[in-house]
């Protein structure tokens, strides 16, 4: 996954069309789609996607049109794909990696333990 700003409220997030954790929005028009790839790392330099958040958080940011023209023009080729874009679900953390607690857990264990033995020498 790329690193992606909301076209919204200018948040960093993890994916050009994942909702925003922080306003909660998700690009489902296919005009917001193509602005929300626009705002990506795998398209703009990270200067630039920091300038871009600052401009949306001011709300002063207008994105060229121009750039948009060619790849709304191509989601609007793939209903396919359109499709699957506008019913992305959300992903949890342990939807992601149910393991992680336990690894959690089990790194404290750890901790806790050399602690204990470096405290008895």
């Amino acid at each position: 996954m790329s690193l992606a700003i909301c076209i919204k409220c200018g948040a960093r997030k993890i994916g050009a069309w994942t909702p925003c954790p922080f306003c909660g929005f998700r690009a489902v028009d296919v005009e917001d789609l193509a602005r929300a790839m626009l705002l990506t790392d795998q398209a703009q330099s990270k200067q630039a996607l920091k300038a871009a958040a600052k401009e949306i958080k001011q709300g002063r940011f207008e994105l060229d049109e121009r750039l948009l023209d060619p790849i709304v023009r191509n989601l609007k080729q793939d209903d396919k794909l359109l499709a699957q874009v506008r019913n992305l679900k959300p992903r949890k953390l342990t939807t992601v990696w149910p393991g992680f607690p336990w690894l959690l857990i089990l790194a404290l264990l750890t901790l806790l333990i050399i602690l204990w033995r470096s405290s008895q020498q």
